[in-house]
């Protein structure tokens, strides 16, 4: 009964890991525009750009979500209480890995340092 909510809860962690690398080179980055004196600022035709890779990563999420919960389901033995728990806390912390690893590995220009 144990060995299938581990392999559910390995799953999610991959599932978080593939989701945050993926959002990361999918979202588009923010253009910015360095002023004379220094500031920086977006340039005003990418209002959208965060939407859109919020939008990502949730879509991402639920692709991920669904293929975790298909695969749950193929254990029977071990339907239940238990695996509700398991995918339900192993889909939360595969958001947060995907959230993380996403912050982590997006390639960009920090606008300060230019």
């Amino acid at each position: 009964m144990r060995r299938p909510l581990l392999i559910v809860l390995v799953a999610c962690a991959l599932a978080g890991i593939i989701q945050g690398l993926l959002w990361a080179f999918l979202a588009p980055g923010m253009p910015y525009k360095v002023l004379a004196d220094g500031r920086y600022a977006g340039l005003p035709t990418t209002s959208s750009y965060h939407f859109v890779g919020l939008a990502l990563f949730c879509w991402l999420g639920i692709v991920a979500g669904a293929l975790v919960a298909v695969g749950a389901w193929r254990f029977r033995a071990a339907r239940g209480w238990p695996m509700l728990l398991v995918v339900a806390g192993g889909s939360a912390a595969s958001a947060v890995i995907a959230w993380g690893l996403g912050l982590l590995v997006a390639p960009g220009t920090d606008p300060a340092s230019v």
